[in-house]
């Protein structure tokens, strides 16, 4: 896989960093529809991409050299769903949001700094839903999709999160998020 920057008055090239080493997709639909498929975040001066196997890259977006890389399989043990990751980072106050499908604690904050974890909550299984920044309740969150039919809050920051559940009402939010409080 390759993260790639373009000019926005040509469209020519800028810099290719290639972020992952994939010799061949395993999953998808189809023999020819199968590659990456997630958008990157810029934030400030960097560039922050999730590749379809679960490494998290910062990039210089100047010229995209990369500032650090976290393969978060190795790390925290995460797991490749069939047909690879499809949620981008959500950047927001110095943390990076996903969801890194990795057993009890797949919810998690990295520090944007140096891609370290800041904290990890609630075996939720991945699904192709990029977190956003919302407010829920006049509480600004960021909801990440999960596959069950409950509301986990987590709070933030340096401290262990906090855990809330309650049942979701069909039309308010979409069936199965997950929600950190920001």
């Amino acid at each position: 896989e390759v993260c790639m920057a373009l000019s926005t008055t040509n469209g020519s090239e800028l810099w290719a960093t290639p972020v992952d080493d994939i010799v061949a997709y395993d999953g998808g639909v189809g023999s020819t529809d199968d590659g990456p498929r997630t958008t990157p975040t810029v934030d400030g001066g960097s560039v922050y991409v999730l590749t379809s196997y679960l490494k998290l890259l910062r990039l210089n977006a100047t010229n995209g050299l990369v500032i650090w890389s976290n393969d978060l399989r190795l790390t925290y043990g995460g797991d490749v769903i069939g047909w690879q990751n499809a949620a981008s980072p959500l950047v927001e106050n110095g943390l990076i949001f996903l969801n890194a499908n990795a057993g009890a604690s797949s919810l998690m904050a990295l520090r944007t700094t140096d891609g370290s974890l800041a904290w990890r909550t609630q075996n939720e299984a991945i699904t192709h839903t990029t977190p956003v920044l919302t407010m829920i309740d006049g509480v600004r969150a960021v909801p990440a999709g999960v596959r069950r039919e409950l509301l986990d809050t987590a709070v933030p920051a340096e401290g262990p999160p906090s855990r809330l559940t309650v049942l979701l009402e069909r039309g308010s939010l979409p069936i199965g998020q997950a929600v950190a409080l920001v």
